[in-house]
């Protein structure tokens, strides 16, 4: 991790590229599910590490950590005590099987974001960023880093995360697709406007310090609305499925790479993001540095 880190960004900033932070995401592959569970709070869990890596490799400007409790690729699923899940079915969140009927284990699964979380402010993270969509996991996050005297880690949520067929790319290389169902139980409905504007202002009122919309360009229109009605910063997340479009048709001959690039980010920020995060950071800064 560490000279893969040095390797892609070193020479860069070495070349005048400045103002990107980084949005760290982790991919377990472990053989012993009672081992991740044991690690959730331990800062020599592999994601917590690589905080630490990431901060003595390059000199950004910040570290944000996205908070979930993915199982990604083909090993044993995370399986706390009592709790029971099929292999590669869950995306985020703790299932718990009540006489073979799969429900969500909300209140659960926020007690263990909240560890995480504390755990990745131990280890220097500026950001935690729960992308679960669980009910009140900002509010379990945000005391956890009160009573641990964390009041300067600011809570990022993925406040409006959509069921959009966007995430395709990522979840092909994370091996994450659910084994049964999909994630439209729990991440919001792509015609539920209302509904991200509700959900936006719940994560606010417990205090996440940034909120998100993911994906960014089929959702324009929910970052005007949050721009114009809420007093805080708005994220946009520029995902997988949405790079890999322009990279396809660059690679095609259809149009023009680095063009588009900038067209789509100025169009997220123009919509009203005040943080676009996206596949193509450095591309567009070497682009905007020149």
């Amino acid at each position: 991790m560490k000279s893969s880190l040095n390797n892609a960004w070193s020479g860069k900033f070495r070349n005048g590229i400045a103002g990107i932070s980084f949005l760290l995401s982790g991919n377990l592959r472990f053989p012993r599910s009672r081992e991740i569970r044991a690690r959730g709070g331990n800062s020599d869990f592999p994601r917590i590490a690589r905080i630490k890596d990431t901060r003595r490799a390059v000199p950004v400007n910040g570290i944000s950590k996205r908070i979930g409790i993915n199982h990604f690729g083909k090993t044993e699923p995370l399986n706390p005590e009592g709790m029971n899940f099929p292999e590669n079915s869950f995306d985020c969140l703790m299932l718990t099987d009540g006489n073979g009927v799969i429900t969500y284990a909300n209140d659960a699964t926020c007690e263990l974001l909240a560890k995480v979380a504390l755990s990745h402010a131990q280890s220097g993270a500026n950001i935690v960023a729960p992308s679960d969509m669980m009910d009140g996991r900002v509010k379990f996050i945000r005391q956890a880093l009160e009573e641990n005297d964390f009041h300067n880690v600011a809570v990022m949520s993925y406040a409006a995360k959509f069921a959009s067929a966007f995430y395709g790319p990522f979840r092909d290389a994370a091996e994450s697709d659910p084994a049964f169902g999909d994630r439209k139980t729990y991440q919001m409905d792509t015609a539920g406007s209302d509904q991200a504007i509700r959900e936006i202002e719940l994560d606010i009122e417990e205090g996440a310090d940034i909120v998100m919309v993911k994906p960014a360009l089929p959702y324009l229109d929910i970052i005007c609305r949050a721009s114009r009605r809420f007093n805080v910063p708005i994220a946009a997340y520029n995902v997988s499925g949405e790079y890999m479009c322009i990279n396809s048709a660059a690679e095609k001959g259809l149009l023009d790479k680095n063009s588009t690039m900038l067209e789509v980010l100025t169009s997220i920020k123009r919509a009203g993001a005040d943080i676009i995060i996206t596949y193509f950071a450095k591309d567009a800064a070497k682009l905007l540095a020149k």
